[in-house]
């Protein structure tokens, strides 16, 4: 009797895991820009929950067999950070730069992390000596 499995194993992309991991530090550092860069309260809060959907989206993009579509709420958000600052009226100037680098950080690690894909190992271990019956053994000894 012929044993014909194939031993699979699935492999993050490496190119996922980095983009979400820098995705998940800008979500920290948005957060906490909140408390040091804001002058506004809209900054400030904007800020808080734009680091905080950051860090989900990326940590929920760094399981294996994620729906890309995590990535892609990335990148919707980083398109909003690069228009906040004139929608809500930001008065500082550093924290009216600081959401534009880190929305075009999200962007393109959104675009890297969207488009990644994990790769599947197959191996036959037919071709094993351990997946061989007694009989088959008995046979080749």
């Amino acid at each position: 009797m012929e044993n014909t499995s194939l031993a699979t194993r699935n492999m993050m992309s490496p190119q996922k895991q980095v983009a979400s991991t820098l995705n998940l530090l800008l979500g920290i550092w948005l957060f906490i820009a909140g408390f040091t860069l804001a002058v506004r309260p809209a900054g400030m809060w904007n800020d808080f929950v734009v680091g905080v959907l950051l860090f989900i989206f990326a940590a929920a993009r760094m399981g294996r067999n994620s729906n890309p579509a995590w990535s892609w709420a990335n990148f919707v958000l980083g398109i909003w950070l690069l228009f906040a600052p004139n929608a809500l009226g930001f008065s500082s100037a550093s924290s009216r730069w600081n959401d534009v680098a880190v929305g075009i950080a999200a962007i393109i690690l959104a675009i890297i992390a969207g488009t990644a894909r994990d790769r599947f190992i197959g191996r036959d271990i037919t071709a094993t000596a351990d997946s061989r019956t007694m009989t088959e053994h008995h046979r080749a000894a």
